[in-house]
């Protein structure tokens, strides 16, 4: 059902068909969380005794896991924080299931997958900067601009031209003579510094974040291809999402309840809790920093198992009505 969401959702067929990064990265983040998944299920079914074969498997989810992780950084390097989180939650896992002598060949397999494959970009800007950086070096610019005290409490993901001043504008003049890496460093120190000169306006910022990167309703400044894009994906779908996280909270809910102790193992330690995970992870950094509908689409890809659960449960229930209601009317005796 979930599949069936994504074939028609109209902001995956736009990027899809678009020359961005968007529809690959979404792939690689939904590889790399399926490897995880399954590197974990290998855990939890681990013994002290099951033999080199389950060993060999677990490395190669760990290889997997690494290239799955090296791909999706090379196309956008903010994954960089959940990936971390899925790592402690991966030793988390090996950890409650004393996996964790077992785990650490395969998580370390991983961590030099990844170095390789970022090694010869880290070289590069080694001989082109001078300095060891990692691929990507906008994180600074996108941090200093996202928060600049001309945002006020107010975020704007595109500076509207009453502003009266462009992007490099806004760029220190002492500091321009920086190359790319330096200055993005350099500029990562001037927003942080930002936050803590005014910490409360930074709150309000973020939040003001919100809407925006949650938007699903028409706006003036969108053409009528995104703005069909916009209410026909995320604006149809939203409520069947919220419904399904709901739902599955619910039950979560009842489950502790029930279970106590047993159940919060099973909970922390399931495919549901790493992808509640990628959602707040992935939304709290964007609406630390900059916020945009386009950066949200990994989210919705999330959000889809949500909206398919809560569509199974109402057309459940729906049918069952249905055929109850067909067999009190069959039982009913004739007039």
């Amino acid at each position: 059902m979930a599949a069936g969401i994504a074939a028609v959702y109209l902001y995956f067929v736009h990027y899809a068909a678009s020359l961005m990064t968007e529809a690959f990265t979404i792939t690689g983040i939904l590889w790399t969380v399926d490897v995880a998944t399954c590197l974990a299920g290998g855990l939890k079914s681990s013994t002290a005794d099951q033999g080199p074969l389950g060993s060999t498997e677990l490395l190669w989810y760990g290889l997997q896991l690494g290239v799955a992780m090296g791909v999706t950084l090379l196309l956008r390097q903010v994954v960089l924080f959940f990936f971390v989180a899925m790592l402690l939650w991966l030793v988390w896992v090996a950890m409650r299931y004393r996996q964790l002598r077992t785990a650490v060949p395969s998580l370390l397999l991983s961590g030099v997958v990844v170095a390789a494959m970022l090694a010869p970009w880290i070289w590069r800007n080694y001989r082109v900067f001078g300095r060891l950086t990692l691929p990507n070096t906008n994180a600074g610019f996108t941090f200093f601009w996202s928060n600049h005290p001309i945002q006020g409490t107010c975020f704007e993901s595109v500076l509207s031209p009453e502003r009266g001043v462009s992007y490099q504008e806004l760029i220190p003049p002492e500091l321009r003579h920086l190359n790319e890496a330096q200055l993005d460093r350099a500029l990562l120190r001037r927003g942080l510094g930002f936050v803590r000169e005014d910490p409360a306006r930074y709150l309000l910022l973020s939040l003001s974040r919100i809407p925006v990167f949650f938007l699903f309703w028409p706006t003036a400044e969108s053409s009528l291809l995104s703005n069909a894009a916009r209410v026909l994906s995320f604006g149809l779908f939203l409520p069947f999402m919220a419904y399904g996280l709901v739902l599955d909270a619910v039950r979560a809910w009842r489950r502790w309840r029930g279970e106590g102790s047993s159940a919060s193992l099973t909970l922390s330690t399931s495919p549901r809790f790493l992808y509640g995970l990628f959602i707040l992870v992935y939304t709290a950094i964007h609406l630390a920093s900059w916020a945009n509908v386009r950066y949200r689409l990994p989210v919705d890809a999330f959000l889809m198992l949500f909206a398919a659960y809560g569509i199974e449960h109402l057309f459940t229930r729906l049918w069952s009505r249905t055929r109850a209601t067909d067999r009190a009317h069959l039982a009913r005796p004739c007039q």
